[in-house]
C-alpha cells in the first residue's frame, strides 16, 4: 500500500474536494462557541477517517486493476518507495496529533472556540495544508538520507526543517479552524446549520439630490435613503485619513447596509445584521476600521469627535426614533449602570465574560440567561422583556427567547468592552448620543 500511497494522496484530494463542494453550506453554528467534546473529536478524526476511506478506495481500484501484482511494481527505485513512504508516516503523524490535541483539550478542559462561518471550507483547508506538509516533510526526510553522505549537520538541519514545517502547518491549520478567545466578537451562538448566501457590498453611488433625509426607493434595503443622502458642506476631522467623500461611503454602509436601519427596528435584528456581516466579512472596509479603533480608546475618542457631525447629519431625530435606536442606546446605558454600581464591578465583568467564553453542551441563552440575570435590575429587564414581546412576530423567537437573547447580548456587551480596555469611552460616547438627542427634541 506504501508503495501506491500517490493513488491514496490523489484520492484523498478529490475526497476532500468532493466533501467540501458538497458540504460547503454546512457551518457549525451561527457564530464563535465552545466546541462541545463529541464534535471536538469527531473533527480531530476527520483526517485519519480521509486517510482510511481513501486506502480503501486505493485497495479496492488496485484489485480491480491487479496494479499490486505487475512487474512494473516490482522495478520501482526503493527511493521513490520511501519518499512515499516518509510521506504517508506524516500524514498519519498529522492525523495522530489532531486525535492528541482533541484527547488532551477535553482532559485539561481547554476550550477551544469554532470557527462556525466556513466551517467546512475552513476544515478542508485544514486537512488540505496537512496533505501538502506530509508530501514536504517526505521530500525533506529523502534529500535527508543523500546529504547524510556529506555532513551529518545536514541531515540534522533537514530533520530540523522538517519539525518546522510540521509544527507550523499544524498551528496555521488549526488556526484557521479553531480559536482560543471566542468572546472576542460579540455574538455566541451555535448549531449546524445551512447558511443562506451573503448579498455583496453595494457600491457606494451619490445621488443629485439636495441635502437632508429622504426616503430611499431605488433600493428596497436602503429604507432610510441613506444612499440618497450628501453633506459636503459638512465639516470634520479627518484624523483617520479617509476623506470627505469616503467618510460619507462608509457612514453611508455602515447605517444602511452593516445595521441595516428600518423603521422600529428590534434589538435581535441589530444583533442579527452586526453578527451576520462579521461574520461573512461582508464589508472589509467596516472590518479594517473595527480593527483599527477596538483596541485603542484614544484612536476611538479621537475619531468620535472628528466625524460625529457626519453621524449627527445621517442619522437625523427622526431616523434615530424611528429606528429604535434610541431604546437600545438607553438599554445599554442601564446595562452599564447596573454592572457598574455593583458592589465590585471588576469582578462582575469578569464573571460575566467568562460565563460567555466556556459554555459548552447547554444551549446559548439557556445557559447564559440564567447565570447573568442576577446582574440584571428589574427595571432594565422590564424594558428590555417588553421590546422583546413588541417585537416578537419579527423577531420570530419562541415566547421569552427574544428577551433573554437581547439581555445576555446587552449585558455582555460591557464584559467585552471591558475586556478590550474601552469600556469607558464607549460608555461616553453612548451618553453624549444620548444626550445630543435629548437636546434636540423631548421624545426621551
Amino acid at each position: 500500500m506504501i508503495k501506491s500511497y500517490k493513488i491514496v494522496l490523489i484520492i484523498q484530494f478529490v475526497l476532500l474536494l468532493a466533501l467540501s463542494l458538497l458540504f460547503f453550506k454546512f457551518e457549525y453554528g451561527d457564530e464563535y462557541r465552545v466546541v462541545d467534546a463529541i464534535p471536538l473529536l469527531i473533527i480531530s478524526f476527520s483526517p485519519l477517517i480521509l486517510l482510511l476511506l481513501a486506502i480503501i478506495i486505493q485497495k479496492i481500484i488496485v484489485a480491480v486493476l491487479q496494479s499490486d501484482s505487475a512487474e512494473a511494481d516490482k522495478a520501482k527505485s526503493i527511493a521513490a518507495d520511501k519518499f512515499w513512504k516518509n510521506s504517508f508516516f506524516a500524514n498519519l503523524v498529522f492525523g495522530a496529533g489532531c486525535v492528541l490535541m482533541a484527547i488532551a483539550s477535553i482532559v485539561f478542559q481547554v476550550y477551544l472556540g469554532l470557527r462556525g462561518y466556513e466551517f467546512s471550507s475552513r476544515l478542508s483547508v485544514f486537512i488540505a495544508l496537512m496533505l501538502f506538509a506530509s508530501l514536504l516533510i517526505g521530500l525533506l526526510f529523502r534529500v535527508r538520507d543523500f546529504v547524510n553522505e556529506i555532513s551529518k549537520l545536514l541531515g540534522i538541519l533537514m530533520i530540523l526543517i522538517s519539525v518546522i514545517i510540521f509544527a507550523g502547518t499544524f498551528m496555521l491549520g488549526s488556526n484557521c479552524l479553531f480559536l482560543i478567545d471566542v468572546a472576542a466578537n460579540d455574538n455566541v451562538v451555535g448549531t449546524l446549520k445551512t447558511v443562506e448566501e451573503t448579498p455583496e457590498e453595494m457600491e457606494v453611488t451619490y445621488g443629485d439630490e439636495e441635502d437632508g433625509y429622504r426616503e430611499g426607493d431605488d433600493d428596497p434595503e436602503d429604507h432610510f435613503g441613506f444612499y440618497k443622502m450628501n453633506y459636503p458642506e459638512i465639516k470634520i476631522a479627518d484624523n483617520l485619513g479617509y476623506g470627505h467623500n469616503d467618510s460619507q461611503s462608509l457612514f453611508r454602509l455602515f447605517l444602511s447596509k452593516y445595521l441595516k436601519l428600518e423603521s422600529d427596528q428590534s434589538f435581535n435584528e441589530v444583533r442579527s445584521a452586526i453578527h451576520v456581516n462579521n461574520y461573512y466579512n461582508s464589508y472589509p472596509d467596516i472590518t479594517a476600521l473595527d480593527k483599527k479603533l477596538r483596541r485603542d480608546p484614544e484612536a476611538l475618542r479621537e475619531s468620535f469627535n472628528g466625524y460625529k457631525p457626519l453621524l449627527y447629519a445621517f442619522l437625523s431625530d427622526r431616523i434615530y426614533h424611528e429606528s429604535n435606536l434610541d431604546a437600545l442606546v438607553n438599554a445599554f446605558i442601564k446595562s452599564h449602570n447596573d454592572i457598574y454600581q455593583s458592589e465590585n464591578p471588576e469582578e462582575s465583568l469578569t464573571e460575566i465574560y467568562k460565563i460567555m467564553t466556556t459554555y459548552r453542551k447547554e444551549e446559548f441563552a439557556d445557559y447564559c440567561y440564567p447565570l447573568l440575570r442576577p446582574y440584571v435590575s428589574e427595571d432594565a429587564f422590564q424594558s428590555i422583556k417588553n421590546e422583546a414581546e413588541t417585537h416578537q412576530s419579527r423577531d420570530n423567537y419562541e415566547e421569552g427567547y427574544g428577551a433573554q437573547f437581547s439581555t445576555v447580548w446587552i449585558y455582555s456587551f460591557w464584559a467585552r468592552r471591558h475586556k478590550e480596555k474601552n469600556d469607558a469611552v464607549v460608555f461616553d460616547i453612548l451618553q453624549e448620543i444620548k444626550e445630543h438627542y435629548s437636546d434636540n427634541d423631548d421624545l426621551l
